[in-house]
């Protein structure tokens, strides 16, 4: 990268690299068979009334989304998870009803979780960790520091929580708060005016109080944390976490002249030999009516700071 920006340095703006989506997992001490086994027993319930037990404290789960949703007046919806893509429709409603702070929707949807089943043992039953199905709940929120958030919450014990934001979101709030102009189109920066203040905003995201920050999330989702569950907390894990470089050029021209080439050089490292898109090759007859040359057709997906009128 560094050569790439040494070598077109007359081209380009600027470069600031921040983290793009964080995908954050919360964890109770609660995730393997014996703890929850010993958390039962500590509550007077005996294993064999082990769904019994889940599920009143399920309805809790459930009651207490349904009540967040209706105090805020926002929308308590049920998605089929293989046809709705949740950030863009949470996004959608954020548009349509002009949310700019605080709840935007709760959706709920059967997914696979972490959970327990129960097998004989020797002499009493067990709790085995399994892959169960239950209804997880997803708040999104317009946060004043991180931009569009979601926070989900499986209803199933041990109530695993994951929180997903974006630091190119938060990177723009902080431009925004410090009064630095910049261009922005989706999740990429097309210009900055402070470039190099700009990355030091970005380089302090990783020093955030992060355990702080999502125990209080998760206070929003888990109304159990207040009594059946005082005195525990969440231990926080980085699921997934994507690293982002933009660069930024002078304009639409200077990058037009090296769009070709870029996207040319993509194709030929990522393709195997032989592919029908790779240029130059042959197309198979079977493909007839198909471009042999896919980049006439195909713009991949990018992270360049402008897009060329091409």
């Amino acid at each position: 990268m560094n050569d790439f920006v040494d070598q077109y340095n007359e081209k380009i703006s600027g470069v600031v690299s921040c983290f793009d989506r964080v995908l954050f997992k919360g964890y109770l001490p609660l995730g393997f068979g014996n703890a929850m086994e010993r958390f039962m027993g500590n509550q007077g319930f005996l294993l064999k009334d082990f769904k019994r037990f889940v599920t009143s404290h399920s309805k809790t789960i459930k009651a207490h989304a349904e009540a967040v949703a209706s105090r805020h007046k926002r929308p308590f919806l049920y998605l089929d998870r293989n046809t709705v893509r949740k950030e863009e429709e949470a996004r959608r409603i954020a548009q349509r009803d002009g949310i700019t702070r605080g709840l935007v929707c709760v959706f709920r949807a059967v997914e696979g979780c972490q959970s327990f089943k129960l097998v004989p043992g020797e002499g009493r039953p067990r709790l085995l960790n399994a892959r169960r199905k239950c209804l997880c709940y997803y708040f999104y929120y317009i946060d004043r520091e991180f931009g569009l958030l979601h926070i989900r919450i499986q209803s199933w014990f041990p109530l695993v929580v994951q929180v997903c934001l974006n630091g190119h979101e938060y990177l723009a709030r902080k431009l925004d708060k410090n009064g630095i102009a910049y261009e922005k189109a989706d999740n990429a920066f097309l210009w900055i005016d402070d470039v190099a203040r700009a990355q030091r905003f970005a380089d302090r995201f990783v020093e955030k109080n992060w355990p702080r920050i999502l125990s209080g999330l998760a206070r929003r989702v888990n109304p159990l944390l207040k009594d059946l569950l005082s005195g525990m907390d969440y231990y926080w894990v980085v699921d997934q976490a994507e690293f982002a470089t933009d660069v930024m050029f002078t304009s639409p021209h200077a990058l037009k002249v090296l769009y070709e080439n870029l996207l040319r050089h993509t194709v030929a490292v990522l393709l195997p030999p032989g592919h029908p898109d790779l240029p130059g090759t042959q197309t198979p007859r079977q493909l007839s009516g198909r471009s042999p040359h896919g980049l006439q057709k195909q713009t991949p997906t990018r992270r360049t700071g402008q897009t060329p009128d091409v």
